[in-house]
């Protein structure tokens, strides 16, 4: 019997930073997953570390300040990632890689 359960391309629809847990679209198969794990090792994306903010001051005490809104931390939602289906189960599966834009 062939195996069609390899690593999956996918687009994160949905994360619960508290659990590290995402739901996945995976346009192969047309689906989306319920809630599957996130592998340790990827960083997610909060809203409190989204972007990076500088922020000076001159002289007169003037805060200046920039945000860099183009800078991810991590993964978020529309982020591109890989499924990995532990013993080709894909009701068991688990976000194993991030696919950097």
């Amino acid at each position: 019997m062939k195996n069609e359960n390899f690593p999956q391309f996918g687009i994160i629809t949905s994360l619960s930073t508290s659990d590290r847990t995402a739901k996945v679209y995976l346009p192969l198969f047309k689906i989306e997953t319920g809630y599957i794990k996130i592998a340790r090792n990827i960083p997610i994306c909060d809203e409190t570390d989204q972007y990076d903010i500088n922020i000076e001051s001159d002289s007169l005490g003037n805060i200046n300040g920039a945000a860099d809104l183009s800078h991810k931390q991590g993964i978020s939602v529309k982020s591109q990632v890989v499924v990995t289906f532990i013993n080709g189960d894909t009701s068991n599966g688990v976000v194993t890689s991030w696919i950097e834009e």
